[in-house]
């Protein structure tokens, strides 16, 4: 399909993004349950009618495999030329099913795991990760064929193993076209300065891939200046930077002067918004947070984007 047919697709399914209005009533839950409730007359209701359970892991999960098929579909539906633009917005969805695989074995957590956390994807099909759950985890790395696991296929922790898949993910950002590059390159530096800042807090190793990397300092105090003036964070907590950072790159406006291929950019990272901001209202409706701070930490899209 071309790349004018696929923009009309997803303008189509622009106008079933939840707006204020959809959040407000969801804040007003008492429990997961209700939360359910409503969802189960939006576009979750498929996912919803495979899951009996209501707790808080259910609604993660019904979240993340809705996010995961809506991307899916737009890839199955654009032309080769479209999938090799926005390669690494459908290789995410890999990378998030080699994490879930890695904590799954390390917990050694039951196939039931699997089936509410691995998610449909493009490039690894996710019956391979059923057939291949029982291997140790090193050989189950070894088996697979991905980039994403380049480096990780030498005897690595699992901590180790899930950075090092994630860098990878973040490498591919070097690799797409160059019309493309402004939208990848202004969230690999939100990326690089977050493993920056990681790296100063908490004392671990945290590479940085971008042409950025000369530019993030390295001490705390000199991170947490950079930070206030390149994201616009007020904060000095290390929890509430990360935070602000996510959203910087959940907020990114795409590629200027290719309208189409900014749609889809933006739906994407809409669709993320969508599925995050849901999780962090069941968490809120859980812990009995107050309402108009759970409020504040949601993101809220701006229609004028698309």
């Amino acid at each position: 399909m071309n790349l004018h047919a696929v923009f009309a697709r997803v303008m189509a399914r622009k106008s079933r993004l939840f707006k204020s209005r959809d959040y407000d009533a969801m804040l007003d839950s008492n429990s997961v349950s209700e939360l359910l409730n409503y969802l189960s007359s939006t576009p979750y209701k498929k996912e919803i009618m495979l899951n009996r359970d209501t707790d808080l892991s259910t609604l993660q999960s019904i979240t993340h495999q809705n996010y995961a098929r809506e991307v899916l579909e737009i890839y199955k539906f654009s032309s080769d030329n479209i999938r090799k633009l926005l390669q690494p917005l459908f290789l995410k969805l890999d990378m998030l099913n080699l994490i879930v695989l890695i904590r799954g074995k390390v917990g050694n957590l039951p196939k039931e795991y699997l089936k509410k956390f691995i998610a449909p994807s493009p490039y690894i099909n996710p019956r391979l990760f059923f057939e291949i759950y029982g291997l140790p985890l090193n050989s189950l790395i070894n088996s697979l064929s991905t980039p994403l696991v380049d480096g990780v296929k030498m005897k690595k922790t699992p901590s180790e193993m899930e950075n090092i898949i994630f860098i990878n993910w973040l490498k591919q950002f070097l690799l797409v076209p160059k019309k493309v590059k402004p939208y990848f390159e202004k969230a690999l530096f939100a990326h690089d300065t977050l493993n920056r800042l990681k790296s100063a807090v908490y004392s671990i190793d945290s590479e940085l891939v971008g042409k950025y990397r000369r530019g993030i300092p390295k001490t705390y105090a000199q991170l947490i200046n950079f930070v206030h003036e390149n994201f616009g964070a007020v904060s000095n907590e290390p929890e509430l930077i990360e935070t602000e950072i996510e959203k910087y790159t959940l907020k990114l406006k795409s590629v200027r002067g290719l309208r189409n291929i900014d749609a889809i950019i933006n739906y994407i990272d809409s669709k993320e918004v969508e599925s995050r901001n849901i999780r962090i209202i069941g968490a809120g409706v859980v812990s009995n947070f107050n309402r108009e701070k759970l409020k504040e930490e949601l993101i809220y899209e701006n229609s004028s984007s698309f």
